[in-house]
């Protein structure tokens, strides 16, 4: 069956003041060009846009949903070709999940676009890993989406069936016993973020190393110094613990298998911070 034919599209001419370009909204995956109406469409066409939405084969009401496991991403990219076709004029694609790669996909391969607006994107490794992660953890979240994967609208019950799906993997994966557990983790999480984790941003600095960095170059824009946020009490070792006590300088253990040396103040307002083996 040719796919030119029967590819669904909804479409929503501009009641505003009519713009140079549309807008045409790419679905994700288990949906269809549904999701758009009523909210995305009309608000786009009373902002003057002639807005579309595109249902990817398998989807909605397009043809080939006997076939949903076998389409590709490539196969994605000529519905979107032939959608871009049907449109006159320049068209900003609006993807969202596995729109996101078909409309990247669909660029790289040289289609037209006057922009793209990318919304909770699928990472470059694809969805692989996020699926074998949902199996292990909640089975039964992925089991109703699997119900949902025709991309036609899902029935009260489907709906129903996955909103007690969520909150119950939600309340399984987050339950805490008492307010202490809650805090422990989080400051646990805050931790590891601030000083283990490496950001881009930074240029591969943690969150902590980029603070003392800019405290050891202008201490001047600092009331006080970034020391004392090192995890783990400000204390000296006991003369049991194995370490000799050394003069002047202070011992900071750290949650990360690190023992960190702080100098006397006179080094310390060169930012000096000496790891020990």
């Amino acid at each position: 069956m040719g796919g030119s034919t029967a590819l669904k599209l909804i479409s929503g001419p501009a009641t505003g003041e009519r713009r140079h370009v549309s807008v045409l909204f790419v679905l994700g995956i288990n949906v269809g060009a549904w999701v758009w109406d009523g909210h995305f469409l009309d608000h786009f066409a009373e902002a003057g846009f002639d807005a579309h939405a595109v249902s990817l084969r398998g989807h909605g009401r397009s043809w080939g949903s006997e076939r949903i496991r076998e389409w590709t991403v490539a196969d994605y990219v000529d519905d979107l070709c032939e959608a871009t076709g049907r449109i006159q004029g320049s068209v900003v694609l609006v993807g969202h999940s596995l729109g996101d790669a078909v409309v990247q996909k669909f660029v790289q391969r040289g289609g037209r676009a006057a922009g793209m607006a990318l919304m909770a994107s699928v990472p470059p490794w694809g969805l692989a890993p996020s699926t074998f992660r949902m199996a292990a953890r909640s089975p039964r979240m992925l089991v109703v989406l699997l119900e949902m994967s025709s991309g036609q609208r899902p029935t009260n019950g489907q709906v129903e069936r996955m909103n007690r799906t969520i909150k119950d993997a939600t309340v399984k994966r987050y339950h805490y016993d008492t307010h202490d557990q809650l805090r422990a983790h989080l400051q646990l999480f805050v931790d590891a973020y601030n000083h283990a984790r490496r950001l881009k941003t930074l240029r591969g600095l943690t969150t902590y190393e980029h603070i003392f960095q800019v405290w050891t170059n202008e201490p001047k824009r600092f009331r006080l110094g970034p020391s004392h946020l090192i995890p783990g009490p400000y204390r000296r070792p006991s003369s049991g613990s194995g370490h000799t006590p050394r003069q002047g300088r202070g011992y900071f253990p750290s949650t990360f298998g690190v023992r960190l040396v702080l100098r006397p103040a006179q080094d310390e307002a060169r930012g000096v911070v000496r790891a020990l083996p």
